[in-house]
């Protein structure tokens, strides 16, 4: 066999086995925590406010804390990849996210609350972090956005189950909401089924030196002979440290694509999410009814399962670029129709069904271009600077969100001419975050579809 063979021991696969789906339906169901999870304010942010009888500003920053903490979490998750590997990271990051999440459902006191929302974010990036690498690395080269795409969609409908429990369950007290929760804890489950079901990256165990592992793993999963110790020189290099990995991103050659890629996450992530965690409070604001809210909000559930699905069927065929572009563009030009929704219509009834109608279509691009990005992000980054390049280009974005979500009340509170509730302020602002780095990825953005990791990497050199 080959050296280019070996590195590329999963590419040539036709077919995904069992022990690749057993590895798909954990990244898919941690992917539906983290999905709940984000989305959770959108629904119960009005609740949470009043029981702790918290100011729009105060609200603001408690969204923002599990961003702040996806800022350190991203940060760490690609060094844990490394440092202990990618299935104890995986299942760490998990452990963290449900002893928060269960926290966030019991405790009363708000600083500890706070606490909570900060270590759940912290474990959701590194679960993203290690399945994306996971991904990348385990999956055939001809379907690796295919089954990005379905494991996000399977995800994302974590959105519509928040929705409609949220509507079912906290109008009927103060106190429901947390029971929202107490869904994420149930993600204890997931740690004795990963240590069971899931296997150590290859790529992993033999920078570690362990090919005996490598061997054994490539063989149960591929179903073919291996003897990865002879590729060695071309499959190993030393990771890069934290240091060599932001001096790669910015050097000679490289600066272009690493802006790229750092703006698309900000505008993906960012623009994803800038408005969502807001939406019940703002609308509740504007004077519309709170179930008539989280009723209206189950014409917008499908959005993100819609996108992701989307993806999967096109992210292998346009090279990753173009259909992100659609995504984007298509997203940019929903923003601001979804304001306007609000101020042409003088029927409430119309008004929300109409906003919420649009806000779906706006989900789903949104949604399928940060999907496909992921994928893109992977593939863009050379083996040795992708798990801790990755980390830090997510952090960056889920950091700003955190550094942004705040302007929300304070555009929203400028009085426009056309949207006189100042919901399109609000709209544009979250639109830019689709048009720049759609710009910036016409002008400077790359192919990488149906390449292995090994070819995409030499194309970069």
């Amino acid at each position: 066999m080959s050296v280019n063979s070996q590195c590329a021991y999963f590419d040539n696969m036709e077919k995904i086995g069992t022990k690749h789906k057993h590895m798909f339906w954990i990244f898919s169901v941690c992917y539906f925590f983290d999905m709940l999870d984000m989305n959770l304010f959108g629904s119960i942010g009005s609740s949470v406010q009043a029981t702790f009888g918290l100011t729009n500003d105060q609200i603001s920053h408690l969204s923002s804390l599990s961003f702040y903490g996806m800022f350190f979490g991203g940060l760490l998750g690609g060094w844990m990849a490394e440092k202990i590997g990618r299935k104890k990271a995986l299942l760490y990051n998990v452990l963290i996210f449900s002893l928060a999440s269960l926290g966030n459902a019991f405790i009363n006191n708000y600083a500890i609350f706070a606490a909570c929302r900060f270590l759940s974010g912290f474990g959701i990036i590194g679960m993203n972090i290690v399945a994306m690498v996971y991904i990348a690395e385990m999956m055939p080269a001809h379907s690796r956005g295919k089954y990005q795409g379905l494991m996000a969609a399977l995800g994302s409908l974590g959105v519509p189950f928040g929705i409609l429990l949220s509507a079912a369950v906290v109008p009927r007290g103060p106190e429901m909401w947390r029971l929202m929760f107490l869904i994420g804890a149930f993600g204890f489950v997931l740690v004795p089924i990963g240590f069971k079901w899931l296997y150590e990256s290859p790529r992993w165990l033999v920078r570690k030196g362990n090919y005996h592992e490598a061997n054994r793993v490539v063989e149960i999963m591929s179903g073919m002979p291996s003897d990865l110790e002879e590729a060695q020189v071309a499959c190993v290099e030393d990771k890069a440290s934290f240091g060599e990995t932001l001096k790669y991103l910015f050097s000679d050659g490289h600066t272009k694509t690493s802006i790229v890629l750092i703006i698309m996450a900000v505008g993906c992530v960012v623009g994803g999410f800038y408005i969502s965690n807001w939406t019940t409070v703002l609308l509740v604001q504007m004077g519309y009814d709170l179930q008539m809210i989280l009723s209206f909000s189950i014409l917008g559930m499908v959005g993100a399962p819609l996108g992701d699905f989307i993806s999967s069927k096109i992210s292998d065929k346009g090279g990753r670029k173009i259909p992100i572009l659609c995504m984007l563009f298509l997203a940019t030009a929903l923003c601001v129709l979804s304001a306007l929704c609000l101020s042409v219509f003088s029927s409430a009834v119309i008004a929300l069904g109409s906003y919420m109608v649009v806000s779906m279509l706006r989900a789903a691009c949104a949604t399928g271009g940060t999907t496909m990005y992921w994928t893109y992000l992977a593939e863009n980054l050379p083996n040795r600077y992708r798990s801790t390049g990755s980390g830090m280009i997510m952090s960056l974005a889920r950091l700003l969100i955190g550094v942004v979500t705040p302007t929300v009340p304070f555009l929203f509170a400028l009085q426009g001419p056309v949207a006189g509730n100042g919901m399109l302020n609000v709209m544009i602002a979250n639109a830019m975050f689709y048009l720049i780095p759609a710009i910036l990825c016409v002008l400077w953005g790359g192919k990488t579809a149906m390449k292995t990791l090994e070819e995409i990497e030499a194309e970069s050199k």
